[in-house]
């Protein structure tokens, strides 16, 4: 809302009358002032993703590392139900390695 503030305000009388330098200065600090506002934003969404990253780490940790299917328990940390299981399922969609 500011911004709209400041683009429809235009060059009052005291703006117009500022040297150039002064007005060069107002643009710097108003950029970094920006740039503080964006790292800010930034590190927001970075924390939020960061933790929804981890509860869902969590989520999936918390599962066993046997699935039922049909009753029956898999093992999958099994090195030879793992290449059974990814062999059908390379057979089963057709693809390759």
């Amino acid at each position: 809302m500011r911004l709209l503030d400041w683009l429809r305000r235009g060059k009052g009388p005291e703006e117009a009358e500022l040297p150039l330098r002064d007005r060069i200065r107002h643009l710097e600090s108003d950029m970094a002032q920006l740039q503080l506002d964006w790292e800010t934003t930034y590190g927001k969404v970075r924390r939020a993703l960061a933790t929804l990253a981890r509860r869902q780490a969590r989520e999936a940790g918390g599962e066993d590392a046997t699935s039922s299917e049909n009753g029956k328990e898999t093992d999958w940390a099994d090195p030879q139900v793992r290449g059974r299981a990814l062999a059908e399922a390379r057979r089963r969609f057709g693809r390759q390695q």
